[in-house]
C-alpha cells in the first residue's frame, strides 16, 4: 500500500521524474524498495534501512527554486495521502535532531 502511495503521489512531478538513475543530468526520484532494490529480500532491506518509506531524490541540472515549485504543487494535490504525512515527520523529525 504504501509503494503505491509514494508512485502515485510522484505522478504529478512535471520536473523530476520518477526513475532509476541513468547517470544523467535530469532530476530524478527512485522508490528503491520497489525499485533498485525490489529483488533484494525485505528483511535484508530493513537491516541495511532501505525502508518501504525510503525514497531517494536525485539532483540535476534544474534550477533549485523549480525544483522546490515541483515538489511543493505535488505535496499540495496530494494533501491528504500518507506519504505527505511522512515527509512531513521525517523533516519534524530532522529539525529536533
Amino acid at each position: 500500500m504504501l509503494q503505491e502511495n509514494i508512485h502515485t503521489f510522484f505522478k504529478p512531478l512535471y520536473l523530476i521524474t520518477l526513475a532509476e538513475s541513468l547517470g544523467g543530468v535530469e532530476s530524478l526520484v527512485c522508490h528503491p524498495a520497489s525499485m533498485t532494490h525490489a529483488s533484494i529480500p525485505y528483511e535484508v532491506r530493513q537491516k541495511v534501512d532501505i525502508t518501504d518509506g525510503l525514497i531517494r531524490l536525485y539532483i540535476g541540472v534544474e534550477s533549485v527554486d523549480d525544483l522546490r515549485a515541483d515538489l511543493a504543487q505535488a505535496i499540495q494535490e496530494r494533501e491528504n495521502n500518507p506519504i505527505t504525512d511522512l515527509i512531513i515527520s521525517l523533516k519534524e523529525s530532522r529539525l529536533q535532531s
